[in-house]
């Protein structure tokens, strides 16, 4: 799977009830196998390279909320989407979120901004 098949994997992700005020964000860079991804606040070691998507269900509103995870696999285009109730995050690391998908009634300060995630 490459970026784009991500992208669009995470867009799609987006729940039709939630399309008018979701927004959908892709970290652009591969997180390898063996990242700890802390999914709803747990760890979780990945077992093979994916992109991550992040599909926010109610931006603006405090944690938590309905979220959804979305783990897209280089290797074999397997698409994993995870109901949650907290931002994923990376041990050791920021994400760099990129919005892919902002919906028609979300306030641009709901957004996150792109970042190096440096």
């Amino acid at each position: 799977m490459d970026l784009s098949e991500a992208v669009a994997a995470t867009v799609s992700a987006v729940p039709d009830d939630s399309r008018d005020k979701a927004v959908a964000y892709v970290h652009e860079r591969p997180l390898a196998a063996g990242t700890v991804l802390l999914v709803d606040r747990r760890p979780e070691v990945l077992i093979g390279t994916i992109y991550l998507g992040f599909v926010d269900c109610e931006p603006g509103k405090n944690w938590g909320h309905p979220c959804r995870y979305v783990r897209c696999r280089v290797d074999d285009d397997t698409v994993e989407v995870t109901e949650a109730q907290f931002p994923p995050a990376i041990e050791d690391g920021r994400l760099a979120w990129v919005a892919q998908f902002v919906g028609p009634e979300v306030p641009i300060w709901a957004v996150i901004p792109a970042s190096d995630g440096q």
